[in-house]
């Protein structure tokens, strides 16, 4: 089953990223919040880079399904099946672009 989160980002806007982009600093650097794990946000990765799953890194999940990011459901096959080398070509020659609510929001803003 493909999940492609058209309505999970429904309230999500460029104001909530931007708070979330800040909020996310601050973590990082403030030392009013010391010895918490460090913060982060695919949403914030992405905005500076694009998305790179399936370019820059797979996700394979405890079941042996892989995927070409963690927040798809899609599985492109699963290791205990085949060669892991066959999926990743598989994930690299895909006839479609999954392009997530995230990236369009931040595209058209």
């Amino acid at each position: 089953m493909h999940h492609d989160l058209e309505n999970e980002y429904s309230n999500f806007g460029l104001p909530e990223f931007k708070k979330l982009d800040i909020l996310t600093k601050e973590n990082q650097v403030s030392s009013t919040y010391t010895n918490l794990p460090i913060t982060n946000a695919p949403d914030l990765w992405e905005a500076k880079r694009g998305c790179v799953g399936g370019k820059l890194f797979v996700y394979m999940d405890p079941e042996g399904n892989v995927k070409f990011c963690p927040f798809v459901d899609k599985s492109f096959g699963n290791v205990s099946d085949e060669d892991l080398s066959i999926i990743l070509d598989r994930i690299q020659n895909r006839d479609t672009i999954h392009v997530c609510k995230t990236n369009k929001m931040l595209f058209e803003n």
